[in-house]
């Protein structure tokens, strides 16, 4: 009210007395810096958002303050300063509001002063690539390998991330994911394992002719020639048909789709391979121990498999491009 009659200097002080009689409304804070904001004063905006993002009790008007943010002409380097804690939750809160609105390179910078205060957590980082992947594909894997240091080979020598399955799975389209089914266990295990501890089990029970492709992990590539590996180990497994690897483009699998040799019945460690190039319109891999459906009339597949040490490198040529 005094604001409207033009006495900016007893309206800022009917709202500093507001303030001090109430340091926690959001209420008060958003108005008074609906003020700040009016007469020009960002840093008073800043200020008296940071109270209310501090607040996780607060978080549903996290977003009304980054769109008052938003209206702010002050450099993002600010905001990310003086307006947003050093917190995970309204961090990525804020990380967010860029990405669905659109603003890649500010959710980018936002991500990376979150590593930069070591505030992400698994769940932040797989919502940052998983929003991403569609695409930018390369960047999402690039932002993984940033915030998941346990695997330093990851996009330098194997660009497969826990390759040997040594660390439990964590929310990420770049690592495994097994997702069982009423006929397969898919399970990271400890009961064998060619390298380490552990290994991939996959148990198929019987009562069906198993078509199975829900163990994977996508990964992007650079273009050229690229040879994916793995050892696979068998225990009475059923059927002619048994277990491969199984690469193709995610968004285009008509422009790349392979199989290696299957490995079936009961044997040691095995390696298997399949070599295959990476077009400039592939964006993104998936990788999977996979089973395709018997052809035979006795199909109902029994018996366990273990896959240990998967890799994916560029041959040489890429090698040399890719760094």
């Amino acid at each position: 009210m005094e604001l409207d009659a033009g006495d900016q200097a007893k309206a800022r002080y009917c709202f500093e007395q507001a303030l001090a009689a109430a340091p926690r409304s959001p209420v008060m804070l958003f108005r008074a810096a609906n003020f700040d904001w009016q007469t020009g004063d960002s840093t008073g905006v800043l200020k008296k958002l940071f109270r209310v993002l501090s607040d996780p009790q607060l978080a549903d008007l996290y977003d009304p303050a980054f769109l008052t943010y938003s209206r702010l002409s002050v450099p993002l380097d600010t905001i990310l300063a003086m307006g947003i804690p050093e917190q995970t939750l309204p961090a990525a809160r804020f990380m967010r509001f860029e990405l669905m609105h659109n603003n890649f390179d500010a959710a980018k910078r936002v991500w990376q002063w979150m590593l930069a205060h070591r505030m992400p957590t698994d769940d932040t980082a797989n919502e940052y690539c998983t929003f991403l992947l569609q695409k930018y594909p390369e960047q999402a894997a690039e932002a993984w390998r940033s915030y998941a240091i346990g695997d330093p080979a990851y996009r330098r020598t194997n660009w497969i991330f826990n390759g040997s399955f040594e660390t439990p799975f964590r929310p990420s389209p770049f690592d495994w994911h097994a997702d069982s089914t009423p006929d397969v266990t898919a399970e990271r295990a400890e009961d064998a394992a060619r390298t380490g501890m552990h290994a991939l089990r996959l148990r198929f029970l019987g009562r069906e002719n198993a078509s199975f492709q829900q163990a994977y992990q996508y990964a992007a590539v650079p273009a050229g020639q690229w040879r994916l590996t793995a050892h696979i180990k068998t225990d009475a497994v059923t059927t002619e048909e048994g277990i491969r690897l199984h690469v193709f483009d995610y968004y285009a699998n008509s422009t790349l789709d392979v199989w290696s040799d299957m490995v079936a019945g009961s044997t040691d460690w095995r390696m298997v391979d399949v070599v295959f190039h990476s077009g400039p319109g592939t964006r993104l891999l998936r990788v999977e121990p996979a089973r395709q459906a018997s052809l035979l009339f006795n199909d109902h597949v029994r018996g366990t498999a273990w896959v240990d040490s998967v890799t994916l490198t560029p041959e040489p040529a890429t090698a040399r491009a890719a760094h």
